[in-house]
């Protein structure tokens, strides 16, 4: 969410449509994950998916075999062992190694390579699905000369299964595994190997003839079979099967179904994914954003849904079973979404930039209908009352009304609503509660008119929150505002509060809950004692964002809140972040944007569309174990052999390794040690390791991962021994020894030279690697710039400067104009060219000891020592003038690229950080509202009075 400077010169009455409502019955909108070609995934058509034991995803495709570990995909081809032919089936073998099999005969993964598996009697595996674990030491194959059973002995021993009464060896396929039972596909028919021995199902069962490859049970306890053309199901109980016609598009790829965590069956079509619900099936394709065929699916552990497609490579389902969106593509013809107020579990209000809109829930999916009296007009604020009333609060347009009949009653200053945006509404026994730029208004019950809360002064009024009866918490632009049986009491930073604007309040039995602008924090206030106690939330690992937009309270107790980088949720313990990653439709939130269903789920507004999240259990995931990838010493590869030793020369080790998390690989964070080096943890995002020049010396490399705020999980080890030069072995020392005196004395002499040399070489090696790895620490990986914390760095050492100094310190805010549609129009490749073109631009006009750093996303800042407002206003002209003058290269094409800037300067006081960048970004909000391509200096509330040049105070609205 943004803050605009809204100037609006149309009237109420031109934007009152009096049309018929229209409504849209497109799907909603999930949030899918692509992986291709820029992920390592070489090749696009994906036929079948596999999770090992370890937790490695597997994906066979035309062209080669893939494993994911997290970052990118590593291909298995002809180099590597396997056949130059479509692998059919993925599986493990007892000991956990990968088995790959196809027309060409079976593989088995041993360290980095595959090693065919000779199988009796010239055996080949001919289908999908015909390779299964049963977790007791057994591996089913299905192959054209029949089932076989693998048990590990000293090596994997193969042999065949005796196929049902009365029939000889026939070819398998479709392999599925029950507790107590194992069913395949046999020649024509289908066969259930169970404690009694084979049960064979052919016509007389009902089934026709067909080679029957997919095979799967459903949370009712049906079995449903499908040869790729015809589906037949055996109901729950019975001993027949009936062929069933379900209505779908063809089966697509490998037919590889899926049951999910709630027993629902997942069939890949040429259309999309097919999902059976109760009410029917429901197709995901692409009105959903899943780019058709699907050729494969799988749920892995943690139970996202991964897609094989045809010729698009890989989708990820993000937020499976949690998460929908909706958007104008879903028929809500708005992407900023305010309140909603939810009605029941099959319907929602929603209050948009463009209008009020009414969502119906029809079996699975939502229309949506726009309330065409109130008019294409920014609703903000939507509050249902006990009369069954629904009060509406605008951007400009003050409160409408609109009775359980569909009368609408527009209410402004004739009904004594002063303000003319009322962005926040509340409603309790008293009446209806308005926050307003003006101040707080009331209606009263049994009254016709508002009047101003005369305890509360005529400030902006962001939020306002009902906890016990006749209890109100209202956010302001001058901290908090408490009234509790008609006694008012202001909160502020010198009571305990975070910051003076409180953009969001939440309020219950006991405590009270406040979101700042701009801090990143959230404070819990506890009421219920003879004091008020503050506690404070700031950002931490795994859970981020700089402005708290909204916080509420789910019907389970939750506290939600919503930031500019996705919403957190509070369960009393610790912080869960929510963004794009896990199925959010948009990161950036809105303003009050937050209902609790009485369903358990919440709907959040953002400014990409409608978020629903189902709020249902969710198993607690164990810290994801960190497994080594790559490990060379030297030249060697080492990985997977024991007892590792590499002498003098190849004393140099190179580690990759991943934790094997796909839903929350964002927040994963490394720490390492290597005794007898170091007993000491370093912490790393990085998934690789290099330690150069190791001293002969048993070693013990410790690696540890955790995902946001977990505990680190158990320790990785990799014991290796770095042997000693010849030189330095103890017969060369004995046969020194016999030597003369002279002969010793020399040869010490040089072995002290060596080792010094040595040691300063190592020395060297780490100095440089140290710089290195600083540099990479402060640095934006794609500009170049300073990275946004080391930036701050130099920011709080100049501020102290400047302090001690009683110099000028001036702080410029750019932001490069239209970005996003950089981005969509010509691909994210020319918005990366653009942003380090710009940065080079920028540091070609500066001075030498100015610095320049990457705030965030297309925004850049620069720090000026020395400078008063009207020269680092003449300055940032120029740096605006470098970037508009001339067009930028790109991927696709030239582009112009201009932008908006926003210039402040510390005064004599030398306030704090927080209130420099706020200056800097209500100038560069009053750049962008007076048409971008400018520059725009205001003085810091320290300096107000002390400049030459213009200073001002942008007024602030909302998004």
């Amino acid at each position: 969410m943004v803050f605009l400077d809204r100037r609006r010169r149309v009237s109420a009455a031109a934007l009152l449509v009096f049309a018929s409502l229209t409504a849209s019955a497109q799907a909603q909108q999930y949030s899918f994950r692509f992986f291709g070609t820029q992920d390592g995934l070489s090749n696009l058509a994906v036929k079948v998916l596999f999770q090992d034991r370890i937790g490695f995803l597997w994906a066979a495709t035309e062209n080669g075999v893939f494993r994911y570990d997290g970052t990118r995909f590593r291909r298995f081809g002809p180099e590597d062992g396997l056949p130059r032919d479509l692998i059919l089936s993925l599986g493990e073998a007892p000991d956990g190694s990968v088995l790959a099999g196809g027309r060409r005969g079976l593989y088995r993964l041993a360290g980095s390579r595959f090693e065919r598996v000779e199988l009796p009697r010239g055996a080949v595996v001919e289908s999908y699905n015909s390779i299964r674990y049963d977790g007791h030491g057994r591996t089913y194959i299905a192959t054209n000369q029949g089932l076989m059973v693998g048990r590990q002995e000293l090596s994997l021993v193969l042999q065949f299964l005796p196929g049902g009464p009365g029939t000889t060896l026939t070819p398998a396929h479709g392999l599925y595994l029950e507790k107590d039972s194992l069913w395949y596909g046999c020649g024509p028919g289908l066969c259930r190997l169970g404690p009694g021995g084979t049960t064979v199902f052919g016509m007389a069962e009902g089934l026709p003839a067909g080679q029957w490859i997919c095979i799967r049970r459903d949370a009712a306890g049906d079995l449903w079979v499908s040869d790729k053309h015809r589906f037949a199901v055996q109901r729950r109980g019975q001993a027949t099967l009936q062929t069933k016609a379900l209505g779908l598009p063809p089966p697509a790829g490998s037919g590889q179904f899926e049951v999910d965590g709630d027993g629902r069956l997942m069939v890949p079509t040429t259309a999309g994914l097919a999902i059976q619900r109760p009410d029917g099936w429901r197709l995901i394709g692409k009105r959903e954003n899943l780019r058709a065929p699907v050729y494969s699916v799988l749920q892995d552990r943690e139970g996202s849904v991964w897609l094989g497609l045809a010729g698009r490579g890989l989708a990820r389902w993000e937020g499976y079973g949690l998460w929908e969106g909706f958007a104008p593509e879903s028929g809500l013809d708005s992407e900023l979404i305010y309140e909603v107020a939810p009605l029941g579990k099959d319907a929602v209000w929603a209050g948009t930039e463009t209008g009020l809109f009414l969502g119906h829930r029809k079996g699975v999916r939502w229309t949506w209908e726009r309330d065409a009296r109130v008019g294409k007009i920014p609703v903000h604020a939507v509050r249902l009352a006990p009369d069954g009333s629904l009060w509406l609060g605008t951007e400009g347009f003050g409160a409408i009304r609109r009775d359980p009949h569909g009368r609408t009653e527009w209410i402004g200053q004739k009904q004594g609503l002063l303000g003319h945006s009322p962005y926040a509404l509340a409603v309790d026994r008293e009446g209806i509660w308005a926050g307003t730029e003006a101040g707080l208004f009331v209606k009263q019950a049994g009254e016709n008119r508002f009047r101003r809360v005369p305890e509360v002064p005529a400030i902006r009024c962001w939020s306002i929150a009902v906890g016990y009866p006749q209890e109100i918490v209202v956010g302001t632009t001058q901290g908090l505002y408490w009234g509790k049986h008609g006694t008012w009491r202001h909160l502020s930073v010198d009571d305990g509060l975070l910051h003076s604007t409180v953009l969001a309040v939440a309020a219950r039995a006991g405590e009270i809950w406040a979101g700042y602008w701009f801090t990143g924090g959230i404070t819990r206030i506890t009421t219920g004692g003879s004091r008020l106690v503050f506690t404070h939330f700031g950002p931490s690992p795994g859970v981020v964002g700089n402005m708290t937009y909204f916080l509420g309270f789910d019907a389970r107790g939750g506290v939600w809140s919503g930031s500019d980088q996705g919403v957190r949720t509070w369960d009393g313990a610790r912080w869960r972040q929510y963004d794009q990653s896990d199925g959010l439709i948009w990161n950036d939130c809105d303003l009050g944007a937050f209902a609790a269903g009485a369903d358990g789920s919440v709907w959040i507004g953002t400014s990409n569309g409608l978020a629903h999240f189902t709020n249902k259990d969710q198993p607690e995931q164990p810290p994801p174990a960190v497994v080594l990838t790559e490990l060379r010493l030297g030249n060697q590869d080492v990985a997977g052999r024991p007892a590792v030793q590499a002498g003098s020369r190849d004393n140099a080790l190179f580690v990759q390794y991943a934790a094997l998390t796909f839903s929350r690989d964002a927040s994963l964070i490394f720490r390492y040690r290597l005794p007898p080096i170091s007993n000491q943890w370093v912490e790393t995002a990085m998934r690789e390791l290099t330690l150069p020049a190791l001293q002969p010396e048993q070693y013990r490399l410790e690696l540890q991962a955790r995902a946001g705020r977990q505990e680190w999980s158990a320790t990785t080890a990799f014991p290796f021994v770095i042997r000693p030069p010849w030189w330095a072995t103890w017969w060369c020392r004995a046969l020194a020894a016999a030597t003369a005196l002279g002969g010793i004395a020399a040869l010490w002499r040089w072995r002290i030279y060596a080792l010094t040399a040595r040691q300063r070489e190592l020395e060297a090696i780490v100095a440089d690697r140290t710089r290195q790895l600083r540099e990479q620490a402060i640095k934006d990986g794609l500009t170049g710039l300073l990275n946004r914390s080391a930036f701050f760095e130099v920011l709080e050492r100049e501020l102290a400067r400047a302090r001690r100094e009683g110099d000028r310190l001036a702080l410029v805010m750019l932001d490069l104009d239209h970005f996003k549609s950089i981005n969509d129009t010509h691909g994210h490749q020319a918005g990366d060219a653009v942003l380090k073109e710009t940065a080079q631009r920028i540091l070609r006009s500066v001075r030498a000891y100015d610095t320049v750093g990457r705030y965030g996303g297309e925004e850049l800042a620069i720090l000026m020592p020395g400078c008063g407002l009207e020269a680092a206003s003449g300055r940032a002209e120029s740096v605006r003038g470098q970037i508009a003058e001339l067009p930028f290269a790109t991927p696709a094409g030239t582009v112009n690229v201009t932008a908006s800037f926003g210039v402040t300067v510390t005064g004599p006081g030398c306030e704090g950080i927080h209130e420099l960048l706020q200056a800097a970004d209500q100038a560069l909000y009053a750049a962008k509202a007076n048409g971008r391509n400018c520059v725009v200096g205001g003085s810091s509330p320290a300096a107000q009075g002390e400049e030459t040049a213009e200073s001002f105070a942008p007024d602030l609205s909302v998004r």
